[in-house]
């Protein structure tokens, strides 16, 4: 008997006048995440691991391996030592500690050990004295170099301008310092963030999030989903959906060939000389040398390749200035240069963002998503990070916002 309804059933659906078969229901989850850079890819991983609640990940990226912004690339820097917020270096911190079990886990080298050399002229000394401050007080394994010969001596592949006065501080490679194989970081992240039950969608926009009721409506190019808690890891794009302060400054870099003796022979650096009109780092990349200005003014346009040529042919014992190639890197900073960490007023603790890291965020990354992670579960941080509150930059009711530009008036969110 059940044999013959079922086909007059679906006849019936198909042809009978001004009928449809019924719209599913938008899928529920616990937990979304918008962005599925290195952010957004370490928090689908620490709440996956920190819970079993049910996680979708949303990327507009089709491909992945494509993908243009903040997250791409071969290799970033870590160090122990941080002096921009004192808030960094915990976050550091919990970042070594989540990659090194990442590494484990996966039998992948994450973090290539590397030393780390501060060289800093008289003119930049004050940041310097920061760094060796910090660098004492921690514990952090290092060297001081009081002269320029002392620093060339303990380095023969790089040279210093005869006329300036340099003094250095070497953090030794190992244990949170070095060079982040930055592709195979998030691969890990989400490979691991899948096995533990994540889900990835790729080629999907984020078009609208309503809140409605005890769930988030969110409405992408292509369909609708429901959520208890949504976490927006979008980096400068996070600017098109809540009226953040957030402006994108780009940053050109520089990749020098090196023979693997000379490869072998370069520390990282970072060089405070005012001679050069920025500070500029470079770091080992292979056989490749990449090295940039480190820009977080938007207002300031980049130096020129023939900036580089300069510092290459003053700081380096290379026997040529020739960059083979260039690329491009993105810095998403605030007014006050702190982050954007943490709930969004008004949502109930139901909306949470991660954004503008101010170049610093590749290295602590690990340590935000586990960060959002907490928040979005509703625990305490064991550190106070409001500095990073994304409500510092919201309005008082009855006052017009004319410092700080902008405010957390919501754009293609709206709570209902």
């Amino acid at each position: 008997m059940l044999f013959k309804i079922i086909p007059i059933v679906l006849l019936t659906a198909v042809l009978v006048p001004g009928t449809s078969p019924a719209k599913e229901p938008p899928p529920v989850y616990d937990m979304v995440v918008v962005g599925a850079g290195v952010v957004g890819s370490a928090t689908a991983y620490s709440l996956a691991k920190r819970s079993r609640e049910k996680i979708l990940v949303l990327e507009q990226i089709s491909d992945p391996a494509r993908a243009f912004g903040s997250s791409t690339g071969e290799s970033r820097i870590t160090r122990k030592i941080s002096i921009e917020n004192p808030e960094y270096m915990s976050l550091n911190r919990k970042s070594v500690e989540i990659l090194s079990e990442l590494a484990k886990k996966t039998g992948t080298e994450l973090i290539r050990n590397k030393d780390f050399l501060t060289i800093s002229a008289a003119s930049g000394q004050s940041q310097f004295d920061l760094i060796r401050k910090e660098a004492e007080r921690s514990g952090i394994s290092h060297k001081f170099y009081a002269n320029r010969q002392e620093i060339l001596r303990d380095h023969p592949t790089i040279k210093l301008p005869a006329t300036g006065t340099y003094i250095a501080l070497k953090e030794f490679g190992g244990g949170g310092t070095g060079v982040m194989h930055a592709h195979k970081i998030i691969a890990a992240l989400r490979s691991q963030a899948r096995a533990l039950g994540a889900s990835f969608h790729y080629g999907e926009r984020l078009e609208n999030l309503q809140k409605s009721g005890p769930l988030l409506t969110l409405r992408t190019d292509q369909r609708e989903y429901r959520a208890r808690r949504v976490i927006l890891t979008t980096g400068f794009w996070t600017s098109e959906f809540l009226g953040l302060p957030l402006r994108p400054v780009p940053n050109v870099l520089y990749y020098k060939k090196m023979t693997a003796a000379e490869e072998a022979g370069l520390p990282i650096m970072i060089v405070h000389d005012s001679a050069t009109r920025h500070h500029f780092y470079s770091l080992p990349e292979g056989q490749d040398l990449k090295i940039a200005f480190h820009m977080l003014d938007p207002d300031v346009q980049n130096p020129g390749p023939e900036a580089i040529r300069s510092v290459l042919s003053k700081f380096y014992r290379f026997s040529d200035t020739v960059t083979d190639r260039v690329g491009t890197c993105f810095y998403t900073i605030t007014p006050d240069k702190k982050p954007i960490i943490g709930p969004v007023a008004g949502w109930n603790g139901q909306l949470m963002v991660g954004a503008a890291f101010q170049g610093n965020g590749f290295k602590m990354a690990a340590g935000i998503g586990d960060l959002l992670a907490t928040y979005a579960l509703g625990e305490k941080p064991a550190y106070n990070y409001e500095a990073f509150s994304p409500d510092r930059f919201t309005v008082p009711k009855g006052q017009k916002n004319v410092a700080k530009e902008t405010s957390l008036l919501p754009k293609k969110i709206s709570a209902i």
